[in-house]
C-alpha cells in the first residue's frame, strides 16, 4: 500500500506552508540555504521508496526476492497437474495423481484445507499416493448441520467417502474465526465451541466405524500482520503481533481436539504449530518466505 507515503507526503504540507508565510522572512541567506538542501534531500527519500516500491510491483528482480503469495496461489497450485486451475464451486474437486498409486488419501474441510493443499499434495505425492481434494470456503467437513449449501456439499463428501473407502482422510478445518466472528455478532448461529466439537467427534466415530484412518491437523494459529515495503525487502519481521501462546480459544480447541483423537488407535492428530512457528514464536516470513497468506490462512510455502 502507498497509504504510507501518501501521510507522510501530506505531514509536511503544514510545515511548508509555516516555512513560506512566517519563517523564511525571518532567517538568514545561510540557514536558507541549509533548509533548502533538507528539503532536497527528504524529496529525494520520499522519491526513492516511491519509485523502489513501484518497481518490486512491477518486476521480479531476480535477486532472490520473492513475490507476496496470495490466495489465489493455494489449490496445489504449484505442482504440475490440474489442481491449478481449480475453481471454487462446490462440484469442482482437484485430484493428484500418483504413476503407480500406493494409496489414495482424502483432503477434506474448509478454505483452510484449500491453504494446506499445496503441501499436501507434495506429500501424499512424494509417498506414491493419489490425493481427492474436495475443500469449501466456509464448509467445513462435519457431522453437524450449517446451512443449505454445506450440508448439500458434504452429504457429497460422506457419500463419497462411504462409497470408495479411501485409504485415508485428511481433515483440515478452522475453529477459531467462527467462535470469534459469532461472539462479534458477525457469525453464524451453529458456529458454538461445542458444536464444533461435536461435530468433529461424531466425524471420528462415523471414520472409525467404517475402519478409515484419519489424519486431523489442529488449527494454524492466528498471525496478525502487515506486508509493507521494509517486510516485502527483508522477508522478515520478529513475530506476529499476537503470539500464538497468547490465543486463548485457538489453545482450547487444540488441546480438546487432541483430546477427542487420541481416543482412536487408528487417528492421529496433527498440531503444526512447531513447525510454522519454531522456537515457539510465530512470525510472517521464514527461511525468507511467507508462511501466513492472510491471519488465520497459510501461504502454499507455508502449506
Amino acid at each position: 500500500s502507498y497509504a504510507p507515503l501518501i501521510a507522510a507526503a501530506i505531514s509536511l504540507l503544514p510545515a511548508v506552508a509555516s516555512f513560506r508565510l512566517i519563517e523564511s522572512r525571518r532567517r538568514s541567506p545561510a540557514e536558507l540555504s541549509r533548509l533548502k538542501t533538507f528539503r532536497l534531500v527528504t524529496l529525494f527519500v520520499l522519491m526513492s521508496l516511491l519509485i523502489s516500491s513501484m518497481a518490486f510491483r512491477a518486476a521480479n528482480t531476480g535477486l532472490g526476492i520473492p513475490g507476496i503469495e496470495n490466495k489465489n496461489d493455494d489449490f496445489a497450485s504449484q505442482l504440475s497437474n490440474s489442481c491449478g486451475a481449480y475453481q471454487m464451486e462446490f462440484e469442482t474437486k482437484c485430484k493428484v495423481d500418483s504413476v503407480e498409486s500406493k494409496f489414495t488419501a482424502f483432503l477434506f474441510g474448509d478454505s483452510h484445507a484449500q491453504a494446506a493443499s499445496t503441501g499436501v499434495a507434495e506429500a501424499v505425492s512424494d509417498l506414491g499416493g493419489t490425493l481427492v481434494i474436495a475443500a469449501g470456503g466456509g464448509c467445513p467437513f462435519l457431522l453437524i448441520d450449517t446451512n443449505r449449501r454445506c450440508d448439500l456439499f458434504n452429504e457429497i463428501r460422506f457419500e463419497k467417502t462411504k462409497l470408495l473407502k479411501p485409504d485415508l482422510v485428511i481433515i483440515v478445518n478452522h475453529q477459531t474465526t467462527w467462535v470469534v466472528d459469532r461472539l462479534n455478532g458477525d457469525g453464524v448461529s451453529w458456529a458454538t465451541k461445542s458444536n464444533q466439537i461435536e461435530g468433529i467427534s461424531k466425524t471420528l466415530v462415523w471414520l472409525d466405524n467404517l475402519g478409515i484412518p484419519a489424519i486431523v491437523q489442529g488449527e494454524i494459529p492466528v498471525c496478525d500482520f502487515k506486508v509493507n515495503l521494509l517486510s516485502r525487502v527483508l522477508n522478515s519481521r520478529q513475530s506476529c503481533m499476537r503470539n500464538f501462546d497468547r490465543q486463548t480459544v485457538h489453545l482450547d480447541f487444540l488441546s480438546a481436539t487432541k483430546k477427542l483423537v487420541s481416543k482412536y488407535e487408528r487417528h492421529i492428530f496433527f498440531d503444526p504449530t512447531g513447525v510454522i512457528c519454531p522456537n515457539s514464536k510465530c512470525a510472517p516470513f521464514l527461511n525468507k518466505k511467507m508462511v501466513f497468506v492472510d491471519v488465520s490462512h497459510l501461504s502454499p510455502s507455508g502449506s
